[in-house]
């Protein structure tokens, strides 16, 4: 019974900015949605994926790595000219990081673009 009635700290939120853009993070609190988690970890997944452009995506990956992140993939080389990786957080969180580049590579573009199906509209 006084477990039922422990109060909750729900007052403390931590607050990023990044980029001039402020994000409120908060925990995931089951014991306040009649025991149901609401983070991509308790539903199983999430539809979306948070994304970062970096000054050094190696160095930043390694960072986040380090902080508890799991790589997906990457840092590699990409087509569009960027140097791009994947990472989920701790909680289920996607996201992808990049270090923009020179533009697209011509000759990987047209290999890539070859792999997409052509419609007949097209």
């Amino acid at each position: 019974m006084a477990e039922a009635h422990r109060p909750i700290r729900t007052d403390v939120v931590p607050e990023i900015c990044v980029d001039g853009f402020d994000v409120f993070v908060v925990d995931d609190f089951p014991e306040l949605n009649n025991g149901k988690g609401s983070s991509p970890t308790a539903i199983g997944g999430t539809p979306i994926t948070l994304h970062r452009d970096v000054a050094d995506v190696d160095a930043a990956v390694d960072r986040a790595v380090a902080a508890g992140a799991t790589l997906v993939w990457g840092p590699e080389d990409m087509f569009w000219g960027d140097r791009y990786a994947g990472l989920a957080d701790p909680f289920g969180h996607q996201w992808s990081l990049a270090t923009p580049g020179p533009g697209p590579d011509a000759e990987a573009k047209v290999v890539t673009m070859d792999g997409f199906p052509q419609g007949e509209d097209r």
